[in-house]
């Protein structure tokens, strides 16, 4: 305020009478939706359980599983192949072998 009236001016002169700015916030960038998929997997025993392969595994899948069954008895026919696994080996222990040679 000095620095203008020493020149002769004052604040309102130089910059009228408008609100001093608002600090601009970001705008988030907008999610993309996730596109429905066709299911992979259905139970048998109960037809409204099914899975399309995506995110995590259903309950009901990993409670069959772990006695004994494949995720490939549960495949719809003629749909798609079973979902891929990670082959990533990083930080994997493997055991090697020695030969008698």
């Amino acid at each position: 305020m000095a620095l203008a009236a020493r020149h002769g001016y004052t604040i309102e002169e130089l910059f009228g009478d408008q609100p001093a700015a608002q600090p601009t916030r970001r705008k988030r960038s907008a999610r993309r939706k996730a596109t429905k998929v066709a299911p992979k997997y259905r139970d048998p025993d109960n037809e409204l359980n099914s899975w399309s392969g995506r995110g995590s595994m259903p309950r009901w899948l990993a409670k069959k599983i772990r006695f004994g069954q494949h995720p490939t008895d549960f495949l719809i026919p003629g749909l798609a192949k079973p979902t891929a696994r990670k082959t990533n080996s990083i930080g994997k222990r493997t055991l090697v072998k020695q030969g008698d040679t």
